[in-house]
């Protein structure tokens, strides 16, 4: 997901929560009634779990994860049998097109991660801007541990509808709905209509308009109140631009967890200082990009690739 194109919020006032229950701004998640209260990582499986930005609590979201009528059924072209539910080819022309049509998006990046899989075949997979599930139904697929973040509602339904149906899934599955970033806050979302995959973050201000979509945005860093990472991690980010504002708050994750590999979209981010600040972050964390011919070090304007993979390198 992906924050605001153009930032107009510069100058504006930043909603207190106090601001927020004066405006009415659920503090609890839209639409999710919240029953059992989470405090381990096994207790995660098979379920969709939310944190407040408010409290620190995990909690289990309690909804059925039935397919309704409005879901396309697909099924994963390089994982057969493996169905995907969809949105229409109208209301998503890309990712869902594609999957549709083809039953797969974005196949070369999985393989990708697969590759990697392979030298470190008991790694935690956390699929962070999960979408309709990609990346996390082939890793599962393969019986690799998944966290799959999203912040849209659509996208999580669709998510935990289609882990359901895969038989095996819901042992090494968990599915949290929050917007990550380096604040915990409500925040609400932009989209664009016939593409679901360019839902962004946006920050609620004091000009901002009718509020009727919101969730609790976390730290990365929280998940370690309930997660642990006994093995090592990999990672495909894929927010919208947001990715720098997600390593933020993200430092004691990474210091702690050994991400080996993070695939990470950086298209926004080229020539930016936003990417300067990524490859700072990661480089603190010993994780290098993995540069291709023509793509200078230094130069992250020729870094025409639309995702980076960064490689944990040894001390």
């Amino acid at each position: 997901m992906e924050e605001e194109k153009e930032d107009n919020t510069k100058n504006e006032k930043k909603l207190t929560v106090r601001d927020t229950e004066k405006r009415n701004i659920p503090q609890t998640l839209d639409e999710f009634s919240h029953s059992k209260k989470i405090t381990s990582d096994q207790e995660t499986l098979g379920k969709v779990i939310s944190r407040s930005s408010f409290v620190q609590q995990w909690t289990e979201a309690n909804f059925s994860c039935q397919a309704k009528s409005n879901f396309v059924r697909a099924n994963l072209n390089r994982d057969r049998n493996t169905p995907i539910y969809v949105y229409t080819q109208e209301e998503d022309k890309w990712v869902s097109g594609s999957i549709i049509r083809n039953g797969n998006w974005e196949g070369d990046l999985v393989q990708q991660i697969a590759v990697i899989f392979n030298e470190f075949p008991y790694a935690t997979f956390l699929d962070i801007g999960a979408n309709v599930g990609m990346f996390s139904l082939s890793l599962a697929k393969h019986g690799k541990r998944v966290i799959a973040f999203d912040c849209l509602k659509g996208n999580v339904e669709r998510l935990c509808a289609s882990m359901k149906a895969n038989a095996g899934f819901e042992n090494r599955m968990t599915i949290v709905y929050n917007a990550l970033s380096n604040q915990r806050e409500k925040v609400t979302l932009g989209t664009y209509s016939g593409n679901v995959g360019g839902t962004f973050v946006k920050k609620i201000t004091s000009n901002t308009g009718n509020i009727d979509n919101t969730v609790d945005s976390i730290l990365l860093d929280d998940i370690l109140e309930i997660f642990k990472f006994d093995n090592k991690v990999i990672i495909k980010m894929d927010v919208e631009t947001f990715e720098l504002k997600i390593l933020e708050g993200a430092d004691k994750f990474f210091s702690t967890v050994e991400v080996e590999a993070i695939l990470l979209e950086f298209v926004s981010h080229r020539g930016n200082k936003s990417g300067t600040d990524i490859i700072q972050f990661l480089e603190k964390h010993k994780l290098f990009p993995v540069l291709g011919p023509g793509m200078d070090r230094y130069d992250t304007n020729t870094w025409k690739k639309g995702e980076v993979m960064f490689r944990r390198k040894s001390s």
